[in-house]
């Protein structure tokens, strides 16, 4: 099973603070119930969830995008896997 994953790093700790895993077959239904403060993060980076659906369908596969946030301290890592 294909998955979305979409993790939140902390300073420079290497375990995530939060970790979502979606399957991708129904990423659309799940898509309504993912944190408001992830799904905020996607199109500001120009990612939506038709174009992830999209990518996997064409047999894309790793990470599709990494947001660092210096003044918090923070990383997002996006990626299907």
């Amino acid at each position: 099973m294909v998955n979305l994953k979409i993790k939140t790093y902390k300073g420079n700790n290497d375990n995530p603070d939060t970790k979502i895993t979606i399957p991708l077959n129904i990423l659309k239904a799940v898509s309504k119930i993912i944190p408001k403060k992830i799904v905020t993060k996607l199109p500001d980076k120009g990612i939506d969830i038709e174009q992830i659906i999209d990518l996997r369908n064409n047999g894309f596969k790793g990470t599709l995008i990494e947001i660092e946030e210096n003044d918090k301290n923070e990383k997002t890592v996006i990626s299907i896997g």
